[in-house]
C-alpha cells in the first residue's frame, strides 16, 4: 500500500476525472443499465450521477482543474465539455437529455500491459434531434452518424489533442473506447449480461455509497494493483503485495484545494492486514515534534497491544526480540522517510510511542548485555542496537533500511535511524521546534484530514516529486517532466483506514492542491494579472452552476472575470474606471445573467463571455456623475436603468440600451452625485433622487413628482443610506453635511445631529439597525463610535485611504476594513477594535467576502496594487463585547 496507492489514485482519479470530459449524452428513454456495460475485468470506476452539473461545478471551482488543464489533452476536453454546456443553453432537446444524465468513467487492463478506458453514458431522454446534435459536437458526421444509430462502432476525434476513440450508441447508450477491443467487450457484455453486474460484492458496495455526492470512486484491489504495473515499476508495485482482495466504494467531493473521497472497504474474505486492524483499533494518528522537517512520506500503524500484533506477524512467544523491542509499544509506530537525504544514507526513521519511556529505556537496555556503541548529543543519549535487522525479522520487510539502528527517547516516542546524523536531526526537530508537526503547509493538510484510524499513508507529491518519478515505468517517467505542474501542485496525499462493522473497513482519502511557491497560510489561490489594481473587487453569479466568480479592474480600465478557483476567464476594455458597483440582470429572462454598470462615459452591459449584448454600450452625451441604478419594479425583469449625469438629466434606459418612452423627469438644478434610489411605500414606488444642492425629489415610474419633499440637506451633501419608513414623510436619510457633521432626518423634517462636526470622513453600515456603530477616518486615524461616542482612537502612522467598509461575518456584529496604501495593508476588525486573526494582509484596496465555491465557509477576496488577486479563508472573528 503505502505512497504507491496515492500517486496510483492521483493519476487514476485526477486523470479519469480528467477523461469523463469527454462526454455526456442522450438518447433512449428505456435506456439499459450502464453497469451492464462495463467488462468484469473493470479496476476503477468514477461514477457520476448528474455529470454536466458535476463536471461543470468541478471545472469552475477546483484548483485541480487548473493544473490539469495545462495538459493539452485535458484542456481540450474542458473545451468540449464547454461547447457541450453552450449548445444544451440554446438546444432544448440536448439539454433536456444531459439534464441529470449518469456517466460511467472505467479504467482497466487492455492486453499485457495496456490501459483501456471506457465511458458509458445514459441520457435522460431518447430524441433524435439531441443526438445529432452531439454527434455534431462529436465530429461525426451523416454517414458515421448513420452507422452509430444501428449500433456499429465508429471512430471519432473530437479534438487533435486526443487519441482517436471509439464511439458506438446501442440500447439507449452512449459507448466511448480507447480501443476497438474495449469496445468490443462492453458490446459483448450488454448482449450477454455476464460483466460486472455478477459481482454481488460490488452491488453491496454501490449501496453504501451516497446518493447526494458529486461523484463516486470504486476501485477493485487486485485489478488496481494489477493496473499500476502497466504504470510503475516493479520494484514499486511491490508495495502492494499486501493489498487485500475487494472494493473500495468512496464517494468523492470536490473542494477548491483538496479532492476528498471517503466511503468503505469491502473485502471479498478474512486478510491478515485487515484482521490486525480490528484487533488494535483507532487513534490520533497525527504528526509528532519528533519528525524532522525534511520527511515527506510517512506510514503510521496503530499498536494498541503490541503481543496480539506480534501475534498475528507470526511471531510467537518463543522469539527472544517481543520483549525488549515490542512489549512496551502503545500508540502509533510512525516509519517517516525524506526524499532530502545524500546518496549514501537512507533518510528514515521509525517512532515507537509508548506510554512508558523508562520502561521502554530499560527493555532495550537489556539488549546491551555485552556493551552497546553510545554517543550523547544536547543531553540526548544515542544508542545503537547490537544487531541488524532486528526490526525487520518482528515488524516487516518496511522496517529493512533501518539496518542496525541507532535510538534515543524523545518524549513519549522511541526514535530509531540508521545513522546517528538522521538521530541527530530528531533530536534538533524536537529541541528547536522546526518538526514536521510545526510545518504549517503539513500541520494544517493534517488537522484538516484529523480522524481516528488505524492505519494512515501520506505523502508530499511536489517535495517527492524527483523519487516519485523515478518509480514510474521508463516509458512514463521520460514524459513525466512535461508534467510539472501536476507534481509541483499538488501537496499531500492522505489515505486513512480505520475498522468499522461487519467486516467493513472505514477508508478517507484526500487529496491537496498546495503549489510550493504558494504563501503558507489560509490563501485558497493567487493569480496575477499584468497590471495595478486600485479597486474592490466585485463578487458575480455564474447562472450555469451558482458558484461565484471575482471581476476585478485595473488601472488600465480594463476588467477581468475570474473563475471561483483563480481561472482567468476573460478580459477586456472599457473606457474608463467603473462607477460605483456592478449589477447582474437577466436581460432576455431565459436564466442568463448579464454584468450592467457604468462609467462616467458610457453604459456597458455584458454577457458572460465578455461580449457586448446588443445596443450596448450606450455611449452618454453629457458625463455621468453617479453611479447607476437598475430597477425591476415588479420583479417581472422589465428592468430600468436610472443614470444622473452633468446637465442635471436623469436618464432613464431600457433593456434595449434605448431611452425609455414616457419618462418626464425634469433636470435638477444641480446634477445629482447619488445613485438614485427606490423605496416602496403603500403599494407605490418613489424614485428618490437627491440633487447636487441638497434638495430631495420623490418621482413616479414616470419621472414626474409623486410627492413634495420639504427636508434639504444642504449643499455637498455626502449620503450614506435612505430607509423606508411606514410613509415618505417618515423615511429616513442619513448623510454629512458639508460642516462635516453626521446627520440623520425623516423626509417630514424631523432632524439629529447624530455626530458633530469633525475633520475627515464617515462611514456607516448599509443597515439602519446597526447603524449605532459608525467609523472616522483622518489622515492616519480610525475612530469608532457606538450610540454618539468614541469607543476606539487606533492611529496607525499612516495615510488610512479614506473609506472604511462594513462587513459581516457569521455570527458577529459589523466588523470594519481600512487599507493603509503606503504600507498595501488591509486590516479587518471588530466593533470594538479588536483586529482579527491574520491581520493585516497584504492589499491596496478593500476586499470583498463571498463563499464563491459554495463549501459553506467564506473567503476574503483581496486585491494588490501590482495585479495580484488573492483569495484567503476568511478569518474566525473575535468575540469582543465592548
Amino acid at each position: 500500500m503505502r505512497r504507491l496507492l496515492t500517486i496510483l489514485l492521483l493519476l487514476t482519479i485526477s486523470g479519469a476525472a480528467a477523461w469523463t470530459l469527454y462526454q455526456w449524452n442522450r438518447p433512449g428513454t428505456t435506456s439499459a443499465d450502464p453497469w451492464r456495460a462495463l467488462p468484469g475485468h473493470t479496476a476503477i470506476i468514477l461514477e457520476l450521477p448528474d455529470a454536466i452539473t458535476a463536471w461543470d461545478h468541478f471545472m469552475h471551482t477546483s484548483q485541480h482543474w487548473g493544473t490539469l488543464e495545462q495538459w493539452p489533452g485535458v484542456a481540450a476536453a474542458g473545451a468540449f465539455v464547454a461547447r457541450i454546456k453552450a449548445r444544451s443553453e440554446d438546444d432544448a432537446a440536448l439539454r433536456s437529455s444531459l439534464v441529470g444524465a449518469d456517466v460511467l468513467i472505467t479504467l482497466m487492463r487492455d492486453g499485457a500491459h495496456g490501459t483501456g478506458m471506457l465511458v458509458v453514458c445514459r441520457p435522460q431522454l431518447a430524441d433524435a434531434e439531441a443526438s445529432g446534435a452531439f454527434g455534431q459536437i462529436l465530429g461525426l458526421g451523416a454517414e458515421a452518424m448513420a452507422a452509430v444509430h444501428r449500433g456499429e462502432p465508429v471512430q471519432v476525434r473530437p479534438d487533435t489533442a486526443w487519441a482517436p476513440l471509439i464511439c458506438t450508441l446501442t440500447q439507449g447508450l452512449w459507448l466511448l473506447a480507447s480501443s476497438t477491443a474495449v469496445m468490443e467487450e462492453a458490446l459483448l457484455e450488454l448482449r450477454q449480461g455476464h460483466g460486472l453486474t455478477q459481482d454481488t460484492l460490488l452491488q453491496r458496495a454501490r449501496k453504501t455509497l451516497g446518493g447526494g455526492d458529486e461523484a463516486h470512486v470504486l476501485l477493485h484491489l487486485d485489478r488496481t494493483r494489477n493496473l499500476a504495473g502497466n504504470w510503475f515499476t516493479p520494484d514499486a508495485v511491490k508495495d502492494l503485495t499486501d493489498l487485500p482482495a475487494g472494493w473500495v466504494a468512496l464517494d468523492l467531493k470536490a473542494r477548491p484545494d483538496a479532492l476528498l473521497m471517503s466511503g468503505l472497504l469491502l473485502p471479498s474474505g478474512a486478510h491478515p492486514t485487515l484482521a490486525m486492524l480490528t484487533e488494535q483499533g483507532s487513534a490520533d494518528l497525527g504528526l509528532v515534534r519528533a519528525l524532522p522537517a525534511s520527511v515527506d512520506r510517512v506510514d503510521i500503524r496503530h499498536i494498541s497491544d503490541p503481543m496480539r500484533y506480534l501475534d498475528g506477524r507470526g511471531i510467537g512467544a518463543a522469539e527472544p526480540l517481543r520483549e525488549p523491542l515490542g512489549a512496551w509499544i502503545n500508540g502509533p509506530v510512525i516509519i517517516a522517510r525524506s526524499s532530502q537525504g545524500d546518496s549514501t544514507d537512507t533518510s528514515i526513521w521509525a517512532l515507537f510511542t509508548t506510554g512508558d519511556p523508562e520502561g521502554a529505556v530499560e527493555h532495550l537496555t537489556t539488549m546491551c548485555a555485552n556493551g552497546c556503541d553510545t554517543l550523547s548529543y544536547r543531553g540526548q543519549r544515542l544508542t545503537r542496537l547490537t544487531a541488524a535487522q532486528d526490526h525487520e525479522r518482528l515488524f516487516g520487510p518496511a522496517f529493512a533500511p533501518l539496518g542496525r539502528p541507532w535510538w534515543t527517547v524523545l518524549g513519549q516516542q522511541v526514535v530509531f535511524s540508521p545513522t546517528p546524523r538522521l538521530l541527530v536531526q530528531a533530536v534538533d526537530a524536537w529541541y528547536d521546534g522546526n518538526s514536521l508537526a510545526e510545518d504549517p503547509r503539513t500541520n494544517n493538510w493534517f488537522a484538516r484530514m484529523g480522524a481516528a484510524a488505524g492505519r494512515l499513508w501520506w505523502t508530499d507529491v511536489a517535495r517527492t516529486q524527483e523519487q516519485l518519478r523515478g518509480e514510474l515505468d521508463p516509458e512514463l517517467r521520460a514524459k513525466a517532466g512535461l508534467n510539472e505542474a501536476l507534481w509541483s501542485n499538488t501537496g499531500g496525499i492522505t489515505i486513512q483506514i480505520s475498522p468499522g462493522q461487519r467486516g467493513f473497513h472505514h477508508v478517507v482519502i484526500g487529496i491537496q492542491h498546495a503549489p510550493l511557491e504558494r504563501p503558507v497560510d489560509n490563501t485558497l489561490w493567487s493569480t496575477v494579472i499584468d497590471a495595478p489594481i486600485e479597486r474592490k473587487p466585485d463578487v458575480v453569479l455564474n447562472h450555469t452552476n451558482n458558484t461565484r466568480e471575482v471581476l476585478v479592474q485595473d488601472t488600465r480600465h480594463r476588467i477581468h472575470l475570474l473563475s471561483a478557483a483563480g481561472k482567468v476567464l476573460w478580459q477586456r476594455a472599457l473606457d474608463g474606471p467603473i462607477m460605483g458597483s456592478v449589477h447582474q440582470v437577466d436581460r432576455f429572462r431565459n436564466g442568463k445573467l448579464q454584468v450592467l454598470l457604468n462609467t462616467a462615459g458610457k453604459v456597458y452591459l455584458i454577457d458572460r463571455t465578455g461580449k457586448d449584448v446588443g445596443g450596448f454600450p450606450v455611449a452618454l452625451k453629457d458625463t455621468a456623475t453617479a453611479p447607476l441604478a437598475v430597477l425591476d419594479y415588479d420583479a417581472q425583469r422589465d428592468y430600468r436603468v436610472l443614470l444622473p449625469v452633468s446637465s442635471g438629466a436623469i436618464l432613464n434606459l431600457g433593456m434595449d440600451g434605448v431611452a425609455t418612452k414616457g419618462w418626464e423627469a425634469s433636470r435638477l438644478q444641480r446634477p445629482s452625485v447619488s445613485a438614485v434610489r427606490h423605496i416602496r411605500l403603500r403599494n407605490k414606488d418613489h424614485l428618490i433622487v437627491i440633487a447636487g444642492d441638497g434638495s430631495i425629489r420623490s418621482l413616479d415610474r414616470r419621472g414626474v413628482e409623486r410627492e413634495r419633499v420639504k427636508l434639504e440637506l444642504g449643499p455637498n451633501a455626502r449620503v450614506h443610506g435612505v430607509w423606508a419608513g411606514q410613509d415618505l414623510a417618515n423615511t429616513t436619510v442619513r448623510w454629512s453635511d458639508a460642516t462635516g457633521a453626521l446627520m440623520e432626518a425623516t423626509f417630514g423634517g424631523t432632524r439629529t445631529t447624530l455626530l458633530p462636526a469633525a475633520p475627515g470622513s464617515w462611514h456607516l453600515s448599509d443597515d439602519l439597525n446597526n447603524a449605532t456603530d459608525v467609523v472616522r477616518i483622518h489622515e492616519d486615524t480610525v475612530v469608532l463610535y457606538r450610540n454618539g461616542k468614541e469607543t476606539v482612537r487606533k492611529m496607525y502612522g499612516a495615510r488610512v485611504a479614506g473609506a472604511a467598509h462594513p462587513y459581516v461575518l457569521p455570527g458577529s456584529g459589523p466588523t470594519w476594513g481600512v487599507v493603509i496604501p503606503e504600507r498595501e495593508e488591509l486590516i479587518l476588525m471588530d466593533s470594538a477594535g479588536v483586529e482579527l486573526p491574520g491581520m493585516p494582509l497584504k492589499a491596496g484596496a478593500p476586499c470583498s467576502i463571498a463563499d464563491l465555491d459554495l463549501d459553506g465557509q467564506l473567503e476574503l477576496i483581496t486585491v494588490t496594487p501590482e495585479g495580484r488577486i488573492q483569495v484567503i479563508r476568511a478569518p474566525q472573528r473575535k468575540e469582543n463585547t465592548p
